[in-house]
């Protein structure tokens, strides 16, 4: 990995006050993944704004037209910010906003009151700019996510991460496989502290 390289992205927020940093990713796993390292990988890992992510099996005929946002949330992270953040996107962009969360096997009616509770404190003036839809799977959690993203033709993926879960120096599974098998960009939000 060439640490250098992620220091200078990871730097560079705090001299620009830069609101997102955008990075293509080759998807690398295993072996090779430990052999090399991952520049997006670090800057994933440590980033404190939000990170846009384009993994290599996109294919972008033209500008993108970000008309669907599909926003991931769940109970333990900080569901409030990542919606905040997906849900401003959604107003800038007059686009729909679909909330998604994923409950485990018969816990879907305390998921959707969840959910409904997080979404209801969403500003008005925003309720207004966008068509805002509330979905509850249940399942495997990236399966879920993504299959949502794709049932609804997302032109963007918004999901919370939390640097926490990084004591290890790796990156979170789940989000590197969402990251990894988007069918569109994706957007991390880091957990406010």
């Amino acid at each position: 990995m060439d640490c250098s390289t992620a220091e200078s992205i990871l730097d560079e927020p705090a001299l620009t006050n830069t609101l997102i940093i955008a990075l293509g990713t080759h998807g690398r796993g295993g072996l090779e993944k430990l052999r090399f390292g991952s520049v997006a990988e670090t800057v994933l890992r440590e980033s404190r704004v939000p990170v846009l992510t384009v993994n290599s099996s996109i294919e972008m005929p033209g500008p993108p037209d970000l008309r669907r946002i599909v926003c991931a949330i769940e109970p333990d992270g900080d569901a409030a910010g990542t919606l905040s953040y997906a849900a401003g996107l959604a107003e800038k962009l007059g686009s729909r906003l679909t909330v998604v969360s994923i409950a485990a096997e018969g816990k879907d009616g305390e998921i959707r009151e969840w959910i409904s509770t997080v979404c209801a404190n969403i500003d008005e003036s925003v309720k207004q700019q966008c068509e805002l839809e509330q979905i509850v799977r249940t399942g495997d959690v990236v399966g879920q996510v993504l299959a949502e993203a794709d049932d609804v033709n997302a032109d963007l993926l918004v999901i919370g991460i939390s640097h926490d879960l990084f004591a290890d120096g790796s990156l979170g599974a789940r989000t590197a496989e969402i990251v990894n098998r988007a069918h569109c960009p994706v957007i991390t939000v880091p957990h406010a502290k």
